[in-house]
């Protein structure tokens, strides 16, 4: 009887392991090292690993169909959201694919860096010749916006903030230029723009600081 008993309760353990089995486990596997070189941000990395450039966003992992060799090549910029990636590789330009998806150049671009999908699920990128750039997800150019150098940040919702020409602060969600405050007029040299984790924007100069709203009014 004692063999029979320990027969059942062996045979109950495995019945138990059978029914929850391996995937009703918490996944403690330790994440993927990102490869030498890659851009690494709070989402995950981007970066050459294998003749491929290789991603991981959060929980997804996405690999190149093309081949992509460091050095001498590398990712210099990434914008990536839950469905849509885009990368600028040194020497050869923008790519933008989908999650699946293969990757596609972007023909005529090499002077770009992508910043962020926008709300409107637009591609913005920055050009070298001072603009915002509105792609589509396939990568065909929507729209421009003229940009005062280096002044631009990514705010909360995946817009970008920018300065026009002017020292005008501006939102973009993709589709339109919305103004939002004259910043000029408060920072005589404006000439970084900051997105606060509160939603509120800073504006920098040499020697001066504003804070905005989100909408626009001066708060500090």
């Amino acid at each position: 009887m004692g063999r029979l008993h320990r027969t059942i309760a062996i045979a109950s353990t495995l019945a138990a392991t059978a029914c929850t089995g391996s995937g009703a486990q918490p996944h403690t596997a330790a994440p993927e090292r990102p490869p030498v070189g890659a851009v690494v941000e709070p989402w995950g990395w981007i970066g050459i690993r294998g003749g491929h450039v290789e991603l991981r966003y959060h929980d997804t992992s996405w690999a190149s169909a093309g081949p992509f060799h460091r050095p001498p090549e590398w990712v210099s910029n990434a914008a990536v959201s839950r469905s849509h990636i885009a990368f600028a590789v040194e020497g050869r330009g923008l790519f933008v694919a989908t999650i699946p998806g293969s990757e596609q150049h972007i023909a005529g671009a090499t002077a770009e860096h992508p910043v962020t999908w926008a709300p409107a699920g637009d591609l913005l990128t920055l050009d070298r010749g001072g603009h915002v750039v509105a792609r589509s997800a396939t990568g065909s150019v929507l729209r421009r916006w003229r940009v005062k150098g280096g002044a631009e940040a990514v705010d909360r919702s995946g817009g970008l903030l920018y300065l026009n020409r002017s020292g005008e602060l501006m939102r973009t969600d993709g589709e339109r230029a919305l103004p939002l405050a004259d910043a000029a007029r408060v920072v005589g040299d404006a000439r970084t723009v900051e997105a606060l984790a509160d939603g509120s924007i800073a504006v920098l100069g040499t020697s001066s600081l504003a804070i905005f709203s989100p909408t626009g009014v001066l708060t500090a």
